[in-house]
């Protein structure tokens, strides 16, 4: 069975540098709370993505506003789809 992916969401900031936003997120794993080391975060439908620390901490960048999905994978665990709302300021998260 696969195990599940949380994302506990630390810091949800964004930024207007360039009409741009970030997004700064904590993976963990959802039965150990243990950081998980080299998830990827993607911007659904684009290049942008990035992995987490060793913290399990990852920011991804240059996030359009609007209507945005961040798929979030790891190896052995089940991809998660967060679905987002971008505001100028603020994110609302719509999963």
């Amino acid at each position: 069975m696969k195990n599940k992916i949380i994302t506990l969401i630390l810091v949800a900031f964004t930024t207007i540098t360039n009409a741009q936003n970030y997004f700064r997120v904590n993976v963990l794993d959802f039965e150990s709370n243990e950081a998980l080391i080299g998830a990827t975060l993607q911007l659904k439908g684009t290049n942008n993505g990035v992995s987490t620390d060793v913290d399990g901490l990852a920011t991804l960048k240059n996030i359009p506003n609007g209507d945005q999905t961040i798929v979030i994978t790891f190896i052995g665990y089940e991809k998660k789809d967060l679905k987002l709302v971008c505001l100028s300021r603020e994110f609302l998260i719509v999963d």
